[in-house]
C-alpha cells in the first residue's frame, strides 16, 4: 500500500468516525431489543415502535428518506396493515407482506382525496384498477398484470363521460383504441401494432368516416378523405400523399354509384375513365 492510498484510507475513515460522533447510531431509547423504544440506523433513517429479538415487531413508525411509513411490523419487514406517506405527500393505504405490499390498497392525494384503488401482489399491481381525479370522479379503468399494465383500457373526463377505450398489451398499446366526444358519439378509431400506430379513422357528426390516415411505424405514410351529399351518400373518395392527390379519386353520383375513376401521381392527373352510362 503506498503513502498516498494510506493518506486517502485515514481521510476516509476520520470521516466516517466524525460522522458517527455526530450522527450516533443504534437504540436512542428504551428497550429495542423486545419491548418499545426507537432506533437511529446509519442511514439516518429513524424508527420508534416495538421491537422483538432485536427486530421491528409489531406497532411502529419509520422514517425514511422519501417516506414516513406507520403500521404493522414483524420480523424487520413490514407485514400487516400499514400507511406509507411519500415526500411529496401522496399516501398509500393497505396490507403488506414481507416488506411488499400485498392485497387491496388504497392511493391518496395530498390533500386526502382517493387516487386509486386495487390490488397487489408481491408488491406490484395485478388486476383490476381504478385511478380518480382530485375532484373524486373516476379518471380511468385499467388492468395489471405483474406490475405492467394489460388488458382493456377506459378514459373518462372529469364529468364522467368516457373519452377512450382501448387494449394494452405488455404495457404498450395494441389493437383499436376509441375516442368519443362529450356526447359519447365516436370521433375517432386508431389502430396499432406493438404501440405503433398503424391508422387513424376520423368520423364526421353523422358518424361517417370522414377520412383514414395510414402510418407505418408511427409515420404518417398517407391519406384518404370522403366527401357526401347532403342526404349522406358517399360523393367523392379521394387519396392523397404528402399533401396532394395520390392514387385513385372516384366520384359517385347522388344514387350511390361510381360516376368517374381518376388517377393521379403527385398531383396530377394521370387517367380517368367515365364509367356511369348515361
Amino acid at each position: 500500500m503506498n503513502k498516498k492510498t494510506i493518506i486517502i484510507s485515514i481521510i476516509i475513515i476520520s470521516f466516517g468516525i466524525i460522522r458517527y460522533l455526530l450522527n450516533p447510531t443504534g437504540c436512542d431509547t428504551g428497550d429495542c431489543e423486545n419491548g418499545k423504544g426507537s432506533y437511529i440506523y446509519w442511514n439516518e433513517d429513524y424508527y420508534v415502535g416495538e421491537f422483538k429479538d432485536g427486530k421491528r415487531h409489531g406497532q411502529g413508525k419509520y422514517f425514511g428518506d422519501n417516506f414516513i411509513y406507520e403500521g404493522e411490523w414483524k420480523d424487520g419487514k413490514k407485514n400487516g396493515y400499514g400507511v406509507e406517506e411519500k415526500d411529496n405527500g401522496e399516501k398509500y393505504s393497505g396490507e403488506w407482506k414481507d416488506g411488499e405490499e400485498e392485497g387491496i390498497g388504497k392511493l391518496f392525494y395530498q390533500d386526502g382525496q382517493l387516487k386509486g384503488i386495487g390490488e397487489f401482489e408481491n408488491g406490484k399491481e395485478v388486476g383490476e384498477w381504478v385511478l380518480y381525479f382530485e375532484n373524486g370522479e373516476i379518471q380511468s379503468k385499467l388492468h395489471f398484470k405483474k406490475g405492467v399494465v394489460d388488458g382493456e383500457f377506459y378514459g373518462f373526463d372529469r364529468n364522467t363521460r368516457e373519452i377512450i377505450r382501448g387494449f394494452i398489451k405488455d404495457g404498450v398499446k395494441e389493437g383499436k383504441w376509441t375516442l368519443y366526444n362529450e356526447s359519447e358519439s365516436i370521433i375517432e378509431d386508431q389502430l396499432y401494432e406493438d404501440d405503433n400506430l398503424h391508422e387513424r379513422i376520423l368520423y364526421n357528426v353523422d358518424g361517417q368516416i370522414e377520412e383514414v390516415e395510414y402510418y407505418t411505424e408511427g409515420k404518417f405514410i398517407r391519406n384518404t378523405k370522403y366527401i357526401y351529399f347532403e342526404h349522406g351518400n358517399i360523393k367523392e373518395k379521394q387519396n392523397y400523399k404528402n399533401g396532394k392527390l395520390d392514387g385513385e379519386r372516384i366520384l359517385y353520383n347522388e344514387d350511390g354509384q361510381i360516376e368517374k375513376e381518376q388517377f393521379y401521381k403527385d398531383g396530377l392527373l394521370i387517367e380517368k375513365w367515365n364509367l356511369l352510362l348515361k
